[in-house]
């Protein structure tokens, strides 16, 4: 079964090279099956779309998705789903902040279920600060009483798809951006397909773009779109 691991990227030209070469590295020592590496660019400026054009002409295994308008995350791992040919997909945060060897993990769960999600919250694998992790404990138990949620971690940013198994989720699916992961899995469980979650290792970038003020209001506006939406539906 082919391995797709999508990157969206955006305004990472210092660290794409790394990550490439990384990943590539690790999936032949550790992966049986062929794999392809995605990088998704959304309307960088500062040279990663032209970087990633140069690792998708060094690396075979490299492809390369270019936008000119800002995607989200979310909408970046749907085109890399809708144009790769590939039976799973897996999508991880550039920086690498879950550890590498987890993508054999995954990869050996998307055999037996339709999606696998990694998780800080199974174990206490990762160390981050509190002004950060606060919200995120709170966010996560509000989705789980709102939506009857059985995910522990929405928001790890290390998530694996079975294509056949997902096809047509992702359109029910109208976040693009930081909730898209938790609308997807909200959606996932209406529609009872199957959720293996699993702990991985995880560092918190340093130089993370998460503004906690601004993404906490964007949550709570979110949590409460979704809840009205599902009511009404």
């Amino acid at each position: 079964m082919e391995l797709a691991v999508v990157y969206p990227v955006y305004n990472e030209v210092d660290l794409i090279k790394d990550t490439a070469t990384r990943t590539i590295e690790f999936l032949r020592e550790n992966i049986e099956d062929d794999f392809k590496v995605v990088f998704v660019t959304d309307g960088s400026t500062d040279g990663t779309q032209q970087e990633a054009d140069r690792l998708a002409e060094d690396f075979d295994e490299v492809k390369h998705l270019e936008y000119d308008d800002r995607l989200g995350k979310g909408l970046a791992f749907e085109k890399a789903f809708e144009n790769i040919d590939s039976e799973i997909f897996v999508y991880s945060d550039a920086d690498l902040s879950t550890d590498l060897k987890h993508l054999e993990d995954i990869h050996g769960f998307l055999k037996e279920n339709p999606i696998a999600i990694g998780s800080r919250r199974i174990s206490s694998g990762f160390e981050r600060g509190m002004f950060r992790e606060i919200p995120s404990i709170f966010f996560n138990e509000m989705l789980r009483l709102s939506f009857m949620s059985e995910v522990k971690d929405h928001q790890c940013g290390f998530k694996g798809f079975r294509a056949q198994e997902v096809d047509g989720l992702f359109d029910e699916v109208d976040s693009d951006h930081w909730f898209w992961d938790a609308e997807m899995l909200v959606r996932a469980q209406r529609n009872n397909i199957d959720i293996k979650e699993f702990p991985v290792e995880w560092e918190e970038a340093s130089d993370s773009k998460v503004s906690v003020f601004e993404d906490s209001m964007y949550f709570l506006k979110k949590i409460f779109e979704l809840r009205v939406k599902l009511w009404k539906s």
